[in-house]
């Protein structure tokens, strides 16, 4: 591969400003249940970690917004995105979006960014 996307397992850091009720979150998606595929107001997939907001955009019952801040140039205004996402860096996991990557059941712990390093330098080196 000529780069990876890494974002959740650095969400996930003892850096990272996110709340520790979302970096929880992100070591307790274990299961490939865990994870469901949404549609995002702009109309592109995108893949999150299950809770009652994921539910309610999967079956359509998700609140529209009562107020538009014009983030998006194209948007089917379904829900606020942006608003989403702020609930859940900011603790509330249950009512905001926590996307995630592929493989979420890697992230079994909580690391600062330099074990994270180290660990990804061993695992190339086991490569090698």
């Amino acid at each position: 591969a000529s780069g990876v996307q890494m974002g959740s397992r650095f969400a996930a850091s003892d850096e990272c400003n996110a709340s520790d009720e979302l970096k929880k979150m992100y070591v307790r998606a274990t299961n490939p249940e865990d994870i469901v595929l949404i549609q995002s107001p702009v109309g592109l997939p995108g893949q999150a970690i299950k809770n009652k907001f994921a539910e309610s955009v999967l079956d359509g019952t998700v609140a529209p917004p009562t107020v538009c801040d014009n983030c998006l140039k194209h948007c089917s205004h379904k829900f606020c995105i942006i608003r989403a996402l702020s609930r859940a860096q900011q603790g509330d996991v249950e009512t905001g979006l926590v996307f995630s990557g592929n493989n979420m059941r890697k992230v079994d712990r909580i690391m600062p960014v330099k074990d994270i390093f180290a660990q990804l330098k061993q695992q190339v080196a086991e490569i090698d």
